[in-house]
């Protein structure tokens, strides 16, 4: 498969990673989360610039649920066509495209899935800055010895912006490198827009995207690493 630049894709994990660490360390140390949320707060009103009413009556459909209704449908298209290709006797590297892109998506969504089970991680919403009723907590930083809590929080990383970020596995059904830029920068736009929609909501903090982002950048090159493996064992997924 010569379909990505390996290189490039190696150097991309350990870079990405650098930035994922940079991103906890950053979010520690400084307040810039609690600043730009701020934004967004009317601490008078006690309510945030997209409310629930205008969430549920006008927007889901557009922002929310129906961004994930497009990446479901796209994910059941792929699984057709891997299908029809398997039944079809449809050359090795179609199949591995297809795989690839569904390994991708499958990987960026349940990677923050876990994240979300493990990181313990409340939403803006949910702490006392911003009328909830539990402390605000950085990501990395330990609840106070007086906390007493009944729930783990499911906050981080940001979830909904996986959807767009989700079509990111879609590069790999294409060969130019100007299909694959488009696509790179429509699944960009798309989560980043889920992303700063959830944050208008106070659903989630910015630092909460910015790792969902570069975590789902690495989950696409884990993704491409083990449809090479699939390709080394199964004869039928190779080049032909």
């Amino acid at each position: 498969m010569n379909y990505l630049d390996m290189k490039i894709l190696g150097k991309s994990v350990f870079i990405n990673a650098l930035i994922l660490l940079f991103i906890l360390i950053s979010e520690k140390y400084s307040d810039y989360d609690l600043y730009i949320q701020d934004l967004f707060y009317n601490n008078d009103s006690k309510s945030w610039i997209i409310s629930r009413t205008l969430h549920k009556q006008s927007l889901t459909y557009m922002f929310y649920s129906g961004l994930k209704a497009v990446v479901i449908v796209l994910a059941l298209v792929l699984i057709i066509k891997l299908i029809k290709a398997f039944y079809n006797k449809r050359k090795g590297s179609v199949k591995l495209r297809l795989i690839t892109a569904l390994l991708s998506m499958t990987l960026i969504t349940s990677s923050v899935s876990i994240g979300k089970m493990i990181s313990n991680v409340y939403i803006p919403r949910q702490v006392q800055r911003y009328g909830g009723k539990y402390p605000y907590v950085r990501i990395i930083d330990p609840y106070p010895k007086d906390f007493v809590q009944l729930k783990r929080a499911k906050g981080f990383p940001a979830g909904h912006a996986t959807a767009g970020f989700a079509l990111l596995g879609l590069i790999f059904l294409y060969r130019e490198k100007k299909s694959k830029i488009y696509v790179f920068a429509l699944a960009m736009i798309a989560g980043w827009v889920a992303g700063i929609y959830q944050m208008l909501r106070g659903e989630h903090f910015l630092s909460h995207t910015l790792f969902t982002t570069f975590s789902s950048l690495i989950m696409l090159v884990i993704a491409f690493k083990i449809a090479l493996l699939l390709a080394r064992k199964c004869r039928c997924l190779r080049e032909t």
